[in-house]
């Protein structure tokens, strides 16, 4: 009983100092960002300087009042395998995660053995029965695994924020393919109709080289221009299948599944709001690569406490409990039993500098981590300015295309009415013409890149995710 006692004690000392553990603690690093967008005056209304508009990020594409967009990103969000993968990663990292803290319980095997032994002399033979328990627990007395289980769960939090990227990524990526294809579609139509006006002219052209007005120059030059919109049409066609084939996939379907469902032709959705509203402060707890190397610089720091821990020794308690006899169950002797139960030390006294320089390399991988981390901020902030710069100077663009199409429109149907009466030559007619289709292009060319600033911006802001989706948990 003193002899058990004393294990008591010494079991009760150990785990007071096992609260202990060697290493940094982690810090949040700080990084200076302006009070505001250089694109935009400070809002008075943002009293949080903390957060962005949390709630118009998560759901951005509803800013676009289109249905089918919204489907589509719904969709996407569902059953995209990239997503898919990404929460599998969650799954494994939270399993490292329990295999990391399994380290700090005791360990319990159970073992049962039967021989068989014969002997020559005396002739005899035997039979030894053998049934026990053993134990081993490590004492984390200077936080070996308390820190590496704290390694572990920082890689959960890196795999939570892996998924939210991807959701951030796959919404952008499904809103950009599905402009690009109302793009080609509206492309598509405008070369259609122009194709009809073209034929129209080329008509109005033979007419004339018929009477003997015009010389066939003036017919050919039509038939080229009617031709190469011709070529175009096809090329959009090709653009526009493709585009679609690209957004199943992007949903997890068959590449051919969604071409009756988008075949039609719809407008380019236009945002509701100029811009989202927020403050960069808020940006560093909202993008989700920020967030992830956040916690690798977690992740990094405890890992420097599992190494220095290596300086130090490591305490066991061990211990075992069991029967032997030469009768098997159920008829055990109390007398048969045996037992043990005592500590046990294990120090590395030398290792040829091979911890120390472990700790060093840990201490380097942690400052790259806080300078990828620094890096990181600075990216998402360039990406949030340039696009505000970009969203703004598109809106400026497609009010100067708007008026240019509209001037080309009445000077194609003044031309067309002035080469109807011989008043002006082929040149200017199909001059007109061509001034025509690339206004108009241009146009949706330009109406297309504004919606996609938009969506850059959002993607920049980190929308796309919320906490309710995405923090599942596994344990």
């Amino acid at each position: 009983m003193n002899r058990l006692n004393r294990c008591c004690v010494l079991l009760f000392v150990l785990l007071s100092f096992s609260a202990c553990s060697v290493g940094p603690e982690f810090i949040r690093p700080s990084v200076n960002v302006p009070a505001t967008w250089s694109g935009r005056p400070a809002d008075p209304k943002q009293t949080d300087t903390t957060q962005t508009d949390i709630t118009g990020l998560s759901n951005w594409w509803e800013t676009f009042n289109d249905p089918l967009l919204s489907l589509l990103i719904q969709r996407g969000l569902q059953d995209n395998l990239d997503i898919k993968q990404a929460q599998l990663r969650i799954i494994q990292a939270r399993a490292s995660k329990k295999i990391a803290v399994s380290a700090g319980f005791p360990n319990i095997d159970a073992a049962f053995s039967y021989l068989r032994n014969r002997t020559a002399s005396p002739a005899m033979t035997s039979s030894l029965y053998e049934e026990g328990l053993d134990a081993g627990w490590e004492v984390d007395l200077f936080g070996r695994v308390k820190r590496s289980a704290e390694a572990s769960e920082a890689e959960v939090l890196a795999a939570i924020e892996t998924k939210r990227d991807v959701l951030v990524s796959l919404g952008a990526e499904v809103a950009t393919s599905y402009l690009r294809l109302r793009m080609y579609q509206n492309q598509h139509e405008i070369a259609r109709k122009s194709l009809e006006n073209q034929q129209m002219t080329l008509e109005i052209a033979t007419q004339k080289f018929d009477a003997g007005f015009v010389s066939a120059i003036d017919v050919t030059a039509f038939e080229t221009q009617k031709a190469l919109t011709e070529a175009r049409i096809f090329s959009l066609e090709t653009e526009i299948q493709k585009t679609i084939y690209a957004i199943s996939v992007l949903l997890g379907q068959n590449p051919v599944s969604l071409v009756k469902e988008l075949e039609k032709t719809g407008d380019i959705p236009i945002a509701r709001k100029t811009l989202p509203s927020g403050v960069p402060s808020g940006l560093l707890r909202r993008r989700p690569d920020i967030r992830r190397a956040e916690a690798a610089i977690h992740s990094a720091t405890a890992q420097i406490g599992v190494s220095e821990a290596d300086l130090f020794p490591r305490f066991f308690l061990t211990g075992s409990l069991g029967m032997r006899q030469k009768k098997s169950l159920p008829s055990l002797d109390w007398a048969d039993r045996f037992w043990s139960i005592g500590p046990s030390v294990q120090w590395n006294v030398f290792a040829a500098g091979r911890t120390v320089a472990t700790i060093e390399l840990q201490k380097l991988l942690q400052e790259e981590s806080v300078l990828k981390y620094r890096k990181t901020v600075l990216e998402a902030l360039k990406e949030v300015e340039e696009m505000i710069f970009s969203l703004l100077q598109e809106q400026r663009r497609v009010q100067a295309l708007t008026e240019a199409a509209a001037a080309a429109e009445k000077t194609f149907e003044l031309a067309k009415q002035l080469y109807r009466h011989g008043q002006t030559d082929y040149l200017a007619a199909l001059d007109a013409e061509r001034s025509l289709l690339s206004a108009k292009d241009s146009l949706v060319q330009s109406r297309q890149q504004l919606t996609f600033y938009h969506v850059a911006l959002y993607k920049a802001l980190g929308g796309g995710w919320s906490e309710q989706e995405t923090n599942l948990v596994y344990d």
